[in-house]
């Protein structure tokens, strides 16, 4: 029976292979005799980089990037095609391709560009090097896929390459568990064989894509008409749902490499020779959360081996300060199927979350922020009109219930909202601007009625807020802050740890503010950023300008956008700090400043987060009364600094390898009593930290109101093991008391790793040294120090 299974399939996976292969032939056939439509290019000369070498009189429509005497090195893997004035639009292209199908409809570019465009080859040392190896390396991958499990058996669906990092002057990549590439694919509804990516297939999938090297076969790329898309990737129910989505009109473009051929915009490496030399290596499997039993493959390669095996190690490295293992072995969180994507945040990991928020609050007092808790869920008519039902719905959890006979209608006026409820916690309608479209002769459909969304962001709840209240000129800027849970619907196969979640907290704010408070507002924003980063935890951060969406999800007119990401450009020179752009990376209703942090291990995370948006204060008709007495839409601006705060407490976390800093360690002291008779006097040294460390007379207002975490460990173990199991835990601090110690009311305190030890230390002065460490939040782990004499 498996024999004859495993020889259906093979047939089935040779009928598909040759299909894609004789409709490939038939359109490459068709378009060589038909000849070069590109229409003619008016390109004067083709430059290289600095303008050192210049090539005129190039044909376009035969020319590729290869062909140029300066793109002759081995380790290009991709071109840069500038042009335009001044050279400011580029696109990217493989070395193959004729300049003319890759500069098709920017004719008006070119000429204003005076007719010179600039070509320059990229190796895998650049950002966008590196994304055309992966990329190309993905395709591998999907080929291997077909071949283990059975082009009959499943679908491939995308495989895109994943975002790197870099630190250091050579741009080498030193960064672990970042980069590599994907390929997510399904299996079909009537597959034999659908099962979860097993350590066994993932062996088998490496084999296969090693032999798909060999040979060096090239890259080819081909444009299709719609109809000869559809018909050769008929067997591909996920490729001919991409067709359809991207509409009749698009210009679909496939890729071969030896019998594998995929349906993809490029560009690529010329050849499997380029990705061979340091071969391949998949590294996991992951599930999806869809109708198609969807699963998704890592993989990550390298053009040379050593790379790999330098990759290799920092992921070991990276392995060993995994949140996950250390947040176990710490008692920290945990997680059950019960709730996917949630988290159970324990004692000691609730003692980290409530610092850091006690820290964000202690800023938020000296910046003129306001603490508010919002709902966790609103109707479908709010969400509507912010935008968020029609381009973050997949994202969203929506909750339907029963209706309510004694609330108002999601748009009752304020008339009939008058009539059915006198309760002014119901009624949202009263006040100037609120979340009302205006009267209304009956109630909504059954949908809005119904329909509830939990929340993905605060910023709706927020403009409801502000519009509740009659605003003026003088009261801006309001600066609104929240805490309150979030739930987004991230695919399963995106959890990770805390890193990647549904129900989490960030501490999100937002600014409504006058035009003119712009560029102070979000000068602020950076300087709290600069505070908490370098200054609080030692991180260096980089920052990026994402601008509006490539792909049409936004809202707003493109004079708005423009006059936003202009405003965001002007305050990024303004800070005098290094930033780049990031194009199409914005949120879909305004640009925003990203805000990354590079870890210890050189990862980079992006955490903070600063936007412009002119979109909801228009959407939620907010208004303020301006000097002249008119009424005038205010600017909001979105702000996060720590991001979500479990995800941030998982990179301090693998950061610090769970060394945590004094102030924010769970486990600070650790009393010993070197035998029993000192457990009275370790149990009193214990409590006079603890009260030095929260005075009673300002316990409610003091920076440090989360207190001292001080256990005293009076067990029958043996003082040596007791110090050893303090240091595992790990308590930040280990004292130990003795008859010395009672006799002269002090205590000897050493350092997690034994490096500081501090003999006849007074209870006084550890008691006010705690109480300067808690307050000053010092980064160190080791507080104490003896006063010079």
């Amino acid at each position: 029976m498996a024999l004859q299974l495993a020889a259906r399939r093979s047939e089935a996976s040779k009928a598909i292979v040759d299909h894609r292969k004789a409709v490939w032939d038939a359109e490459r056939a068709r378009q060589e005799e038909r000849g070069p439509v590109l229409p003619p290019l008016h390109v004067r000369e083709v430059r290289a980089p600095g303008e050192h070498e210049v090539a005129q009189g190039v044909d376009a429509t035969t020319t590729a990037p290869q062909d140029l005497p300066w793109m002759q090195a081995k380790d290009l893997v991709v071109a840069r095609v500038s042009f335009g004035k001044d050279a400011a639009t580029s696109v990217l292209a493989d070395l193959a391709s004729p300049l003319a199908s890759v500069l098709e409809g920017r004719e008006e570019e070119i000429e204003a560009g005076a007719g010179v465009v600039q070509v320059e080859g990229l190796d895998f040392g650049s950002p966008e090097g590196r994304a055309t190896f992966w990329h190309s390396s993905a395709h591998v991958l999907g080929h291997a896929l077909e071949i283990e499990l059975g082009h009959g058996e499943i679908m491939l669906d995308d495989g895109p390459a994943l975002e790197a990092e870099t630190t250091g002057a050579d741009d080498s990549l030193v960064a672990p568990a970042q980069g590599g590439f994907f390929y997510d694919f399904a299996y079909k509804q009537d597959a034999q064989s659908a099962h979860g990516i097993t350590p066994e297939d993932i062996k088998n999938i490496n084999k296969q894509a090693t032999k798909a090297l060999k040979g060096s076969p090239q890259f080819e790329r081909l444009e299709l008409p719609a109809d000869v898309a559809r018909e050769m990737f008929r067997y591909n129910e996920r490729k001919l749902e991409m067709i359809e989505r991207l509409g009749p009109d698009a210009r679909l473009t496939a890729y071969r490499l030896g019998d594998f051929i995929d349906l993809c915009r490029g560009p690529h490496v010329p050849s499997a020779a380029t990705l061979g030399r340091a071969g391949h290596t998949v590294l996991r499997a992951a599930g999806l959360n869809d109708g198609y039993h969807a699963q998704r493959v890592y993989g990550i390669s390298f053009p040379e081996k050593s790379s790999l095996l330098d990759w290799t190690e920092r992921t070991k490295m990276a392995s060993e300060r995994d949140h996950r293992v250390l947040g176990r072995k710490q008692g920290l969180f945990s997680f059950d199927p019960v709730s996917p994507g949630s988290a159970f945040v324990l004692p000691h990991g609730t003692i980290i979350y409530n610092r850091l928020v006690a820290m964000l609050r202690d800023q938020y007092a000296a910046r003129g922020y306001e603490e508010v808790m919002t709902p966790l869920m609103y109707r479908s008519s709010l969400w509507k009109r912010s935008g968020h039902l029609q381009n973050y719905k997949e994202n969203m959890f929506r909750v339907s219930g029963h209706a309510d006979p004694d609330l108002p209608p999601a748009n009752a006026s304020e008339t009939e909202a008058d009539t059915v409820t006198e309760d002014p916690d119901l009624d949202i309608a009263h006040n100037h601007g609120a979340c009302a479209h205006g009267p209304t002769s009956s109630r909504e459909s059954d949908e809005d009625e119904h329909e509830m969304g939990l929340k993905p962001m605060n910023c709706p709840g927020h403009c409801v807020l502000f519009a509740q209240t009659h605003r003026s000129f003088r009261e801006l800027p309001v600066r609104i802050a929240d805490f309150s849970a979030l739930h987004r619907n991230e695919a399963s196969g995106a959890l990770g740890g805390l890193t990647r979640l549904r129900r989490f907290h960030q501490d999100d704010a937002h600014i409504f503010c006058l035009p003119s408070q712009i560029e102070e507002e979000i000068l602020s924003c950076i300087d709290f950023v600069k505070t908490v980063y370098k200054d609080l935890f030692g991180f260096n951060f980089k920052m990026a300008l994402s601008t509006r969406p490539l792909d049409g999800k936004s809202i707003g007119s493109d004079e708005e956008w423009d006059r936003a990401e202009d405003a965001l450009e002007k305050v990024l020179e303004a800070t005098e700090l290094p930033w780049i752009r990031d194009p199409g990376e914005a949120a879909f209703y305004g640009p925003k400043i990203d805000i990354s942090v590079t870890d210890a291990l050189g990862r980079s995370h992006q955490c903070a987060t600063v936007q412009l948006d002119f979109q909801l204060p228009e959407r939620f008709d907010l208004e303020y009364v301006a000097p002249d007495g008119s009424r005038q839409r205010p600017v909001m601006i979105h702000r996060a600094v720590l991001g979500s705060v479990e995800r941030f407490l998982a990179i301090l976390l693998e950061h610090t390898n769970g060394k945590w800093p004094f102030w924010l360690s769970p486990r600070q002291v650790a009393i010993l009593p070197v035998d029993k008779s000192h457990v009275e006097a370790a149990e009193a040294a214990a409590k006079q930290l603890r009260a030095g460390a929260a005075p009673e007379a300002d316990f409610m207002t003091s920076p440090s109101a989360a207190g001292l975490t001080v256990t005293v460990d009076a067990s029958n173990n043996s003082l040596a093991k007791r110090v050893r199991n303090a240091q595992q835990a790990p308590y930040s601090v280990i004292g130990v008391i003795g008859d010395k110690e009672v006799a002269s009311r002090s205590i000897t305190l050493r350092s997690n790793d034994g490096a500081t030890i501090l003999e006849e230390f007074s209870l006084d002065l550890a008691a006010e040294q705690v109480r300067l460490a808690l307050t000053r939040r010092s980064p160190t782990r080791f507080p104490f120090q003896v006063p010079s004499s």
